[in-house]
This record gives C-alpha cells, sequence and structure tokens, in this order.
C-alpha cells in the first residue's frame, strides 16, 4: 500500500514522495512526507485497523503495532498539506 500511493496524484501533484525529515529519529533522511495523505499516511491508518481488529493477537504482537504505528505517525512532517489523491487517467 505505501509503494503503490506513491504513484498517484495527478497534474502538478502527481506522486508522493519521500522527504527529508526536519526531526526525530529520521532528521536529515528522505524518510519523511509533506502530505498528510501520503503513503505513511496510508500506511498509518491501515495500521490503526488492523491493530483495532487484532483480538486474538498476544501483547508482543499488539506492542509491534504500536510501534509501527509511532513510526508512521513521526513521519509527517510539520508543514504537512493534502495533496489530491485522484490518478490521472489513461488516454
Amino acid at each position: 500500500f505505501h509503494e503503490a500511493r506513491h504513484t498517484d496524484g495527478n497534474g502538478t501533484d502527481v506522486a508522493f514522495p519521500h522527504r527529508v525529515c526536519t526531526s526525530g529519529t529520521y532528521k536529515g533522511s528522505a524518510a519523511c512526507e509533506a502530505k498528510v495523505n501520503g503513503p505513511y499516511m496510508v500506511e498509518l491508518v491501515l495500521l490503526n485497523a488492523f491493530y483495532g481488529q487484532c483480538k486474538g493477537c498476544s501483547s508482543t504482537e499488539l506492542s509491534t503495532f504500536q510501534a509501527k504505528i509511532a513510526d508512521k505517525a513521526s513521519r509527517l512532517t510539520d508543514d504537512a498539506v493534502y495533496l489530491d489523491p485522484t490518478p490521472e487517467g489513461i488516454r
């Protein structure tokens, strides 16, 4: 889901590229994003859904989900904006 989301968008908003992180664990690395509906946020929504449905999960599995959720949430830059996610049609 994450990698596929990179290719969405249209016109001047085509693609959801990574951006250099300005703080946190990944500061200085191109491992963040400046779109509130980009790949990391799509991944975050999915992980939250999986976590919420993980009824038979062990405490270790739940902790792993929580760590991944926190990691994805930390990758959004402070100046993040919404990008039109509608893919361009095939012509």
